[in-house]
């Protein structure tokens, strides 16, 4: 069975889904469902100079909450390395539950832009997401 995983900037692909029962994104815009036996996985950090938090919740097709993590680590790191290891989390968590079939949402641009073209990023950054996504390799 195989798998895939995009990477999507969070609330900029949002799109209205008529639904009552989906997940609100906030101001008026809907969590969009992801394709059929596909989990979504939407992940967020935040660091305040001292500490990083993040957070992920993992949600099917009828946005059905099928599980979700939260830490708080002592680390100074700068934002989108926060919002990196809420990623290397995300699918850490997704590989606990055999899940194949994946979707990764985040609302950090600066980290979801070399996400989604990891190749032609050569800065130290680049070189991390690389050895992550191989974390999704069978």
């Amino acid at each position: 069975m195989g798998k895939s995983c995009c990477i999507k900037p969070g609330f900029s692909h949002i799109q209205p889904s008529g639904e009552t029962n989906a997940p609100k994104a906030g101001y008026g815009e809907v969590w969009k469902k992801p394709g059929r036996r596909v989990i979504k996985i939407n992940f967020d950090a935040t660091t305040n100079g001292r500490k990083m938090s993040f957070g992920l919740v993992a949600r099917d097709h009828d946005g059905f909450a099928l599980g979700g993590q939260a830490s708080v680590l002592e680390k100074n790191v700068q934002a989108e390395w926060a919002e990196l290891h809420a990623l290397e989390e995300s699918i850490r968590f997704a590989r606990t539950k055999n899940w194949l079939k994946l979707e990764f949402e985040a609302d950090c641009v600066s980290l979801v832009n070399p996400l989604n073209r990891p190749k032609a990023d050569f800065s130290t950054i680049g070189h991390r997401i690389r050895e992550i996504l191989k974390l999704l390799d069978p």
